[in-house]
């Protein structure tokens, strides 16, 4: 008597485990590229010499990266969504290039600090312009599935790569770095940046569908999310003695309680729905921001 043979999984599941993959190694990467660049931009610009007012210019500038995002609406129906995130992950290399360019040749002062303003922010300008596409990307590939299971094992595998690189990278530049020092860590970030395009290129998607909202009217909806303070915590806490590789390791604890944490969040938004589990998370942000005013 021969026994039955295992089904085979269809092309349609495999196509959709390899995007799904491919979506999690885009994560992935854009943790390892945040810890080389965007975690460290801050520290690149004191060591450059900004005082706290180009910090906080830097901060300003989160506020209006969100307009890329028309320009993504208005690309996105003529290239697609994955060619559409992999052309803002490649073109995102080029201001990554100046800014190493600038670690290594440049000379420190206020010409200095707001040209490096000017290629961050012309980063995540052009970033925000793939982003657009990142949710959809998430949803066309994970319809039926659990998605708080997917989302866990998004988040853990990012936040894996979170967890020890801060560590080599606080050790590296150390308690007070010179500005020279971050050439290397802004040419590991840009190989980043080019296998994420090309990971980007193996992520299936679904027919545009027409919308019916505008532009602007999806715009408003986006800059309407809070946006992130992260560059003003590098004043505050310097100011109080925080040394620079301590500054960077922060990254690795904030990690570590994420990969705590990350499963049961999971389960949560699988079986109560996203809004509520969110609600508990804007209360611990409350608490965070409470905590700040009373120091």
């Amino acid at each position: 008597m021969t026994e039955p043979s295992t089904p085979k999984p269809s092309a349609k599941a495999e196509h959709r485990k390899k995007s799904q993959s491919g979506l999690i190694g885009m994560a992935v990467l854009g943790a390892v590229g945040d810890t080389f660049i965007t975690s460290i931009a801050p520290l690149f610009m004191l060591a450059l010499g900004s005082s706290p007012f180009y910090i906080g210019l830097l901060a300003t500038t989160e506020h209006f990266q969100k307009i890329a995002r028309v320009v993504g609406i208005k690309l996105v129906h003529r290239t697609g969504k994955a060619k559409l995130m992999a052309a803002s992950r490649g073109l995102a290399v080029i201001p990554v290039v100046g800014l190493a360019l600038l670690s290594a040749w440049a000379a420190p002062g206020t010409t200095a600090v707001i040209l490096a303003v000017v290629l961050i922010a012309s980063r995540e300008f052009i970033r925000q312009t793939g982003n657009t596409v990142w949710w959809a990307l998430i949803q066309d590939n994970t319809s039926g599935d659990a998605f708080g299971a997917f989302m866990a094992r998004l988040r853990i595998r990012q936040r894996g790569a979170g967890l020890l690189l801060p560590i080599a990278v606080g050790w590296y530049l150390g308690a007070s770095p010179a500005h020279g020092r971050f050439s290397w860590l802004f040419g590991i970030g840009m190989i980043t940046s080019i296998v994420s395009a090309y990971w980007a290129l193996r992520i299936a998607e679904d027919p545009m569908t027409k919308q019916d909202d505008g532009a602007f009217s999806q715009l408003r909806r986006a800059i309407s999310d809070p946006a992130a303070t992260w560059p003003m915590w590098v004043v505050a806490l310097t100011h109080q003695g925080l040394r620079a590789m301590e500054f960077v390791w922060m990254g690795s604890v904030a990690a570590l309680g994420q990969l705590i944490s990350l499963t049961r969040w999971g389960r949560l938004v699988d079986t109560h729905g996203p809004r509520s589990t969110l609600s508990i998370t804007l209360l611990c942000k409350t608490a965070l921001g409470l905590a700040d005013l009373a120091e």
